[in-house]
């Protein structure tokens, strides 16, 4: 590709600077007095080591300096700096995430603000009920689409990708709920939309730190479907009766029967049935083989019951009201 002229007479050098984020690279031609042909190689070479080197590290070019000849040496000083848009998007870089971290708690405040703001001030926001549907929906659909462009862009899709994880179960059924009202799909939404997402943001299975897509993608996304239900129940007027505690338990379980089978034939883990994820979540405590199912199974009947509390004192005080008795916490 180059002279024959050039051949052992290039070397190529790299050094980091951890101050300023920024890498150097010299690339020196020795032995043979520079000209203008040989510049023009060592252009050429440089060149395709600056596109080798941004493909594989991410790092863009900040500057190039002019070339400085010496009588029997030429060098071209090329600096770098991290390219932050790469590093958003790519699979090996901020893979740093700590459980209870800064950027952790940070959006699970950020969470919890904005779910008191839908509560308190519902009645203020019923005229922007429209926005606020479009919104969820635009964030749900966009989750669902973004990450499987991301897995398949960077080369990681695999059978385990498909859409059929319980945050993505959760994420149709609330999709199907805004444009088709359905009283019985809702009841296994609130069970299975609510209260899990909000348990997974706590313990998430997730490596990337912010401001990578991954962990955008994912505390939006468990955001969403836990606001959607929120949505249902203060603006669509849903509720919940109490035997609807064992029609969506067993409702899940019906699901989790052919999930079962799926996950055997294609070696995947959906509804996490084949083993605990991972990373440290809740469910790593449950144990192994008969034991994670039996744990897992009270779990989520205990989980389903405590998920109904909120709304069984909501219709309790609805009830009172419509009896004209004060209701608790009435002035």
């Amino acid at each position: 590709m180059y002279p024959e002229s050039l051949s052992g007479y290039m070397s190529l050098q790299k050094r980091s600077h951890s101050c300023t984020q920024s890498r150097c690279m010299d690339t020196c031609l020795g032995k043979k007095r520079a000209t203008h042909v040989t510049r023009f190689a060592l252009w050429l070479h440089v060149c395709a080591e600056l596109q080798s080197l941004y493909i594989k590290e991410k790092y863009c070019i900040r500057t190039i300096s002019k070339v400085q000849a010496a009588p029997n040496k030429l060098f071209l000083i090329t600096t770098f700096k991290r390219d932050r848009g790469g590093m958003m998007f790519s699979v090996t870089e901020m893979r740093t995430f700590e459980l209870f971290s800064v950027p952790h708690i940070t959006v699970l405040l950020l969470f919890g603000a904005v779910s008191i703001w839908m509560v308190v001030f519902r009645d203020v926001l019923r005229p922007h009920q429209s926005f606020i549907k479009w919104t969820l929906v635009s964030i749900l659909v966009l989750s669902e689409i973004s990450a499987q462009i991301w897995v398949i862009t960077t080369n990681q899709w695999e059978l385990g990708n498909l859409p059929l994880h319980l945050c993505s179960i959760s994420t149709f059924i609330a999709i199907f709920l805004f444009f088709n009202p359905n009283k019985k799909a809702f009841y296994l939404l609130f069970f299975i939309g609510f209260l899990p997402p909000i348990l997974s943001m706590v313990t998430p299975e997730v490596f990337y730190q912010f401001p990578h897509y991954r962990f955008i993608k994912y505390f939006l996304h468990h955001s969403a479907i836990a606001w959607s239900v929120l949505y249902f129940i203060l603006y669509e007027g849903y509720r919940v009766p109490k035997k609807a505690v064992l029609t969506g338990f067993l409702l899940l379980n019906l699901l989790a029967v052919p999930i079962y089978f799926i996950n055997l034939l294609l070696d995947t883990n959906f509804f996490y049935l084949a083993d605990p994820t991972e990373s440290k979540t809740i469910l790593s405590f449950f144990g192994s083989g008969i034991w994670y199912y039996i744990n897992l199974e009270i779990a989520a009947l205990l989980l389903f019951f405590l998920t109904y509390l909120p709304m069984g004192l909501l219709e309790k005080r609805e009830r009172e009201r419509k009896r004209g008795l004060p209701a608790p916490y009435d002035n």
